[in-house]
C-alpha cells in the first residue's frame, strides 16, 4: 500500500493521515508518512485468491450492460478533454443514457449519481438556494433566490422548480454562458421547527427513531429543501437544493450556514445540572434569544419540592430579531430539597426550548432544541478544602463539576505549565485525553512527580490507548494505558479494597453511589501495572471478565498517585451524585 497519485500529487496514506488527523476531539493527529507499506491478511475461510482481491470479480461494462457502452467507457478515458471540460458533455449524456440500462438498481443509482456529478462539473454548474437570514419562526415570510450559472457554451435551461413542495415557474429559464440566472421564491416557515431526527423524541440513553426509514442518514431534511430540473441537451436532471445563509466574515471570506425554523425564542443555559448542599444558594445565568420581531412571553421555572427559585416567572420582551437578554436566577436548596428537573415552561403551560448550537471551523455550523430543563441536584458530598490546578486535556465539563462541589479551581494549559508552581495545589488534575491531544505534557513528568513526592495529590484522568501514549511512562511507577473499559452503566460493583481511604473518607461510599450513571463505567483501563499500585473496585460487563484497572492508587513519597479511567467526564456533568461523591474522595485524598 502507499501508492502515489501523480493527478492528485499526494499518495494514499498521506490522504489517510490527513483525514485521520482530523479526529481532533480524540487527539488523533498523526504525522504524514510517504512511501511504499506492506499490509498483510490472513486467509480465514471462503473461496482463496491468490494474487489480487478482485481475480474473482467478473463485472465489466460488456457484461454488465453492452459492449456499446464499454466502447464509450474506454473511449471517454482515453480521449476526456482537461482544457475544456465541456467537451465531454455529450459522450457523457450518452454514457448517462445507457447507464439507465443496468439492472441492480443500487449500481445503477450510484452510477447515475456519479455520471450526473460529472456532467455537472464539466459545465461548471454552480446551483445556490439562499436565504437573508439562517433562521425563520414559525409563520415567517421567508425570501429566496435561486441562483444558477453555467460556464459553458452547452445548452442548459431550468425547467422547474419545487420548494417544500410548492412548484414555482421559472421566470428566467436559459441559462446563458457564463451568466447568473436568478428565480425569485418566497415560502412560509411551517410550525415545525429543526431537529435532527434523533433528536425529535425524548431520550435517555437511547435515541428514539419514528421513522426508521431516516436511520442512517447524516441529518433530517432540511427545513427549506426541494429540487430543480435543468435540462441539458435533450436530457432531463433533477438536482437537490437546501436553502444556505451566506454571508462575509472579515477573518474567514465567505461562511454559509443551512437555514432553518425555529420556536420564536429559546434560551440557553451555562450548565445543563446544578448540585447544592441544604441552605446553600446558587446562581445561575438564563439567556434568552429571539428569533423573531416584536414578540412578548413569560418563563414560568417549575422546579422540584424544596427548593426556592428567585424569581420564579422572567417577563421577556423583544423588540427585533437575534435580540439577546439575559436574567440571574437564585437557587436555594432547602432541607426536604428532593433532586429532580427544574423546568422552564411559558404562560400556556408549553415547554420552552433550550437552544444547542455546535460550531467550529471544520464542520457545518449545527443547531437543534430540546425542552429546557435543569437537573438539580441535593447532594451529600463532603469535602476537604483546598485549591486545585486543573491541566486542561481536551474541551469537558469536569473542571465545573469541581467547582460545584465548592472548590476553586485553576485551570492551567500545557503550553505555560512551567509558569506555575504545582506545590501551591493541594491537588492538581490532568484532563481527559491530555497525553493524546499534548504529548508534550510528558516532559513535566520530572516536575509533577517531584510534586506528589513533597506531598501533593495527582489524578491523571483516562487517555486513549494510541501508539505513542500507551506506552508511556505517566506514573512514579510502571503501567500501562489498555483498551479495557466497561460499556454498561449499571455493571455490578465489587469493592477489592472497602477500606480504603478513596472508598471511606469524606464520604462513605456505597453501593448506592453507583446508581443512575449513564452511558457507560469507564474506559481505557490501567493494566499491567507495577505493585506499588492498590486497586479499588472492580466491575465488568455482562459475560465478560472483572477489571480492576478503572482506579489504582499509589503512594509516591509524601504525596500520592492516581489513574482512573472511570467517566467521570460523563457522570458529573449528568448530575450523578454518586460520581460527585467519589471524585470529592479523590480530590480530598491525603488530607483526611
Amino acid at each position: 500500500i502507499g501508492a502515489y497519485n501523480p493527478t492528485i500529487g499526494k499518495s494514499y496514506n498521506e490522504i489517510g493521515t490527513m483525514a485521520r488527523s482530523q479526529h481532533k476531539c480524540q487527539g488523533f493527529g498523526s504525522i504524514i508518512e510517504r512511501g511504499e507499506r506492506i499490509e498483510y491478511f490472513q486467509y480465514l475461510s471462503g473461496e482463496k485468491l491468490e494474487n489480487d482481491f478482485f481475480e474473482k470479480s467478473t463485472r465489466t461494462w460488456e457484461n454488465t450492460v453492452s459492449a456499446e457502452l464499454a466502447k464509450d467507457m474506454d473511449k471517454a478515458l482515453a480521449e476526456f478533454d482537461f482544457v475544456d471540460a465541456s467537451k465531454n458533455v455529450p459522450l457523457l449524456l450518452k454514457i448517462y443514457e445507457q447507464l439507465k440500462q443496468i439492472d441492480n438498481e443500487y449500481i445503477r443509482e450510484e452510477k447515475l449519481e456519479q455520471c450526473q456529478s460529472l456532467i455537472t462539473q464539466c459545465l461548471g454548474l454552480n446551483i445556490e438556494l439562499l436565504a437573508e437570514d439562517y433562521s425563520y419562526a414559525a409563520g415567517s415570510d421567508v425570501s429566496l433566490e435561486l441562483s444558477i450559472i453555467n460556464r459553458s457554451k452547452v445548452a442548459v435551461q431550468l425547467e422547474n422548480i419545487i420548494v417544500n413542495g410548492k412548484n414555482f415557474t421559472p421566470s428566467n429559464k436559459v441559462l446563458t454562458s457564463n451568466q447568473i440566472i436568478a428565480n425569485e421564491l418566497s415560502v412560509k416557515a411551517s410550525d415545525n421547527y429543526y431537529n435532527p431526527y434523533w433528536l425529535q423524541q425524548p431520550y435517555e440513553n437511547l435515541f428514539e427513531v419514528l421513522n426508521v426509514s431516516e436511520i442512517g442518514n447524516p441529518g433530517s431534511e432540511a427545513s427549506l429543501s426541494g429540487q430543480i430540473q435543468l435540462k441539458i441537451g435533450t436530457q432531463l436532471f433533477a438536482y437537490p437544493v437546501h436553502a444556505e445563509h451566506k454571508w462575509s466574515d472579515p477573518s474567514y471570506g465567505e461562511r454559509r450556514r443551512d437555514v432553518v425554523f425555529t420556536p420564536n425564542y429559546g434560551i440557553t443555559l451555562e450548565e445543563t445540572s446544578l448540585l447544592a448542599k441544604t441552605g446553600t444558594s446558587k446562581t445561575i445565568q438564563i439567556k434568552a434569544k429571539s428569533y423573531t420581531d416584536k414578540f412578548s412571553d413569560q418563563i414560568v421555572l417549575q422546579a422540584p419540592k424544596g427548593w426556592e427559585i428567585s424569581p420564579k416567572t422572567i417577563d421577556l420582551t423583544f423588540d427585533k430579531k437575534h435580540q439577546e437578554k439575559v436574567f440571574d436566577i437564585k437557587i436555594t436548596a432547602t432541607a426536604n430539597a428532593q433532586s429532580g428537573e427544574l423546568k422552564f415552561i411559558n404562560k400556556t403551560q408549553k415547554p420552552i426550548q433550550l437552544v444547542h448550537e455546535i460550531s467550529y471551523d471544520h464542520i457545518p455550523t449545527q443547531i437543534f432544541f430540546s425542552n429546557a430543563s435543569m437537573k438539580l441536584v441535593k447532594i451529600n458530598a463532603e469535602i476537604v478544602q483546598g485549591k486545585i490546578g486543573y491541566i486542561k486535556g481536551v474541551e469537558e465539563k469536569v473542571p465545573q463539576a469541581i467547582e460545584q462541589l465548592g472548590y476553586k479551581v485553576t485551570m492551567m494549559e500545557v503550553d505555560n505549565l512551567a509558569s506555575f508552581d504545582l506545590n501551591q495545589f493541594e491537588t492538581v488534575v490532568v484532563g481527559i485525553r491530555a497525553y493524546n491531544v499534548k504529548p508534550e505534557l510528558l516532559n513535566f513528568k520530572e516536575e509533577m512527580m517531584k510534586y506528589v513526592e513533597q506531598g501533593g495529590n495527582l489524578i491523571v484522568q483516562y487517555n486513549t490507548a494510541s501508539r505513542h501514549v500507551k506506552e508511556m511512562d505517566l506514573g512514579p511507577y510502571p503501567f500501562k494505558i489498555s483498551r479495557d473499559r466497561v460499556t454498561e452503566e449499571d455493571a455490578a460493583v465489587t469493592f477489592v479494597n472497602p477500606t480504603h481511604e478513596l472508598l471511606n473518607k469524606p464520604n462513605k461510599i456505597t453501593q448506592k453511589d453507583f446508581e443512575n450513571w449513564v452511558q457507560e463505567r469507564g474506559l481505557y483501563f490501567a493494566s499491567d501495572w507495577d505493585k506499588n499500585y492498590e486497586t479499588i473496585i472492580s466491575w465488568g460487563d455482562t459475560g465478560q471478565e472483572q477489571l480492576e484497572g478503572g482506579l489504582i492508587v499509589a503512594k509516591y513519597g509524601e504525596g500520592q498517585y492516581i489513574y482512573t479511567g472511570i467517566s467521570f467526564f460523563r457522570e458529573l456533568p449528568n448530575g450523578v451524585e454518586g460520581a460527585y461523591r467519589l471524585f470529592a474522595n479523590l480530590l480530598s485524598y491525603g488530607r483526611n
